[in-house]
């Protein structure tokens, strides 16, 4: 069983896709810019102000996303990211989690502490960096999901477990299964 599922920052996609993991017993593979950060030790917001805004050779996005495709061709995974549902072309099951900004905003500002009016205008910038780095990398319009996606899951109104527990539901209703 292969599960892809993404999402802007704020929605969940980490803790979700750690349950869904482990509930099913599957590798959970989340590999992303703040773990590039870590590995260089640098903080996150130092590597993305310089590494990845400041470069115009999308280096980085590059790696990454090269990473993950690779790690997305394994069996009995989970791969979470911003583009899984578009890197990992043979998903059993492409999940899409939405928020509200506001919404993600506050998740985000108690996850990582900082002032809401901070979080908040930091979260709509990265947002839309994303999406133009996306856009000319990929030619991948972010917020044009639906397409690509067997389940979109609004979570501006629902905690963690409720989401597993749609996800849940919509992998018993497919009949998927961990392979051996």
């Amino acid at each position: 069983m292969k599960i892809a599922l993404s999402g802007k920052s704020g929605c969940g996609n980490t803790t979700v896709s750690g349950m869904i993991a482990k509930h099913y017993g599957l590798e959970f593979i989340n590999y992303t810019f703040h773990d590039i950060a870590r590995e260089h030790n640098i903080p996150f917001s130092e590597f993305y102000e310089k590494e990845i805004i400041g470069r115009n050779d999308y280096y980085w996005d590059k790696y990454l996303d090269n990473r993950l495709s690779v790690l997305s061709r394994k069996n009995n995974t989970v791969l979470a990211s911003r583009l899984a549902i578009w890197i990992s072309k043979s998903a059993d099951l492409k999940i899409y989690l939405y928020a509200k900004m506001e919404v993600r905003a506050e998740r985000i500002m108690t996850r990582e502490g900082g002032m809401y009016s901070d979080v908040l205008s930091s979260t709509f910038i990265r947002d839309e960096n994303d999406k133009k780095r996306y856009l000319a990398i990929y030619n991948i319009d972010i917020d044009d999901y639906f397409s690509e996606t067997d389940l979109v899951i609004d979570v501006t109104n629902i905690n963690p477990n409720e989401v597993f527990e749609l996800i849940r539901d919509e992998i018993d209703k497919r009949n998927l299964k961990k392979n051996s």
